[in-house]
């Protein structure tokens, strides 16, 4: 780790390096003198060219954690069944041993086997903090980032839809809705679709916001208040008007479309004095009936089926 100059590596050697010269004399056990002398000046080189180690590498800090945790664990339990003797009960096997360093890793403390020498003592405090230590360490550099990451992800979306101009909003993922969007993009506009849950398949080259477009806060992260129209398209009538009532809300500035799935409610539709709607429906339904019946197409009349009222631009 200190090779690549992981500032993960530097951080877990400035904390051991004191713990590796102290934890010896306090067993009475010192190191031999040119050791010392090694570790103490490894110590002051590591604080002396600090600014050294900047490197964040994420697949670093990951390798080095998982090293440092299982090297942990090694001591811990190897540590625990080689002084054994020096526990009441006494540790006899690597089963108790595993459990005795877990416990005392996770700084649970269940007082259940206890060290009855100085030097078991203090092996179980060295214990302890190299555990707070490591583990402290590996989260703050392999959660931490990965949560921070994801949190950049949705602010960096967030952010460009905020920025957004002249682009189309559509509401709902209906077929209808589905299909306008791909028309759009082919004409080279922007679009953004609100819907309830992403889909398993998005249409590519457009960006979606989940919610309900009836809530402000959702139409404001879809940026409508710069767009240059909002396409109510979904197959519920009613939550199709409360969508131009909230857009009107926030805005006058981009123009409301609306589709009215049923004729019934085509007069309180435009109570809500959209800009253009649009009845598809309505329209299939008559030229079927018409090509049933053998009736005379008329372009005039066909395009007042499929907009039958144009709201306030009437």
């Amino acid at each position: 780790g200190l090779m690549l100059r992981s500032r993960l590596a530097w951080t877990v050697m400035v904390l051991l390096l004191p713990l590796n010269l102290l934890l010896p004399l306090a067993l009475r056990e010192p190191l031999h003198p040119a050791l010392q002398a090694w570790a103490l000046l490894l110590w002051l080189l590591l604080l002396r060219y600090r600014a050294s180690f900047s490197h964040r590498s994420f697949t670093t800090a990951t390798i080095f954690s998982a090293g440092s945790v299982l090297l942990l664990i090694a001591y811990g339990v190897f540590g625990a069944f080689f002084m054994g003797d020096q526990f009441k009960p006494p540790i006899d096997s690597l089963e108790k041993a595993i459990y005795f360093a877990v416990v005392t890793m996770s700084t649970v403390g269940y007082g259940d086997i206890i060290p009855t020498t100085p030097e078991a003592r203090l092996y179980v405090v060295s214990l302890i903090i190299i555990g707070i230590t490591v583990f402290a360490t590996s989260i703050s550099t392999v959660v931490v980032p990965l949560v921070n990451r994801r949190f950049s992800s949705v602010m960096k979306v967030g952010r460009f839809l905020m920025t957004q101009s002249d682009h189309y909003v559509i509401v709902s993922n209906s077929a209808l809705a589905r299909n306008t969007g791909r028309q759009l993009v082919r004409r080279g506009e922007k679009t953004v679709f609100i819907v309830e849950a992403k889909p398993d398949n998005p249409e590519p080259d457009v960006q979606y916001v989940v919610g309900s477009a009836s809530n402000t806060d959702v139409l404001r992260n879809a940026a409508v208040e710069t767009a240059q129209a909002v396409l109510a398209l979904g197959e519920d009538d009613a939550n199709n008007a409360f969508v131009v009532l909230a857009v009107r809300e926030l805005s006058q500035r981009p123009k409301t479309v609306i589709a009215v799935n049923d004729t019934r409610n085509l007069a309180r539709v435009q109570l809500v004095s959209p800009d253009m709607v649009i009845a598809p429906t309505i329209l299939g339904s008559e030229l079927l009936a018409m090509a049933m019946t053998n009736e005379q197409l008329d372009g005039t009349d066909l395009v007042g089926k499929l907009f039958p009222a144009r709201g306030k631009a009437s």
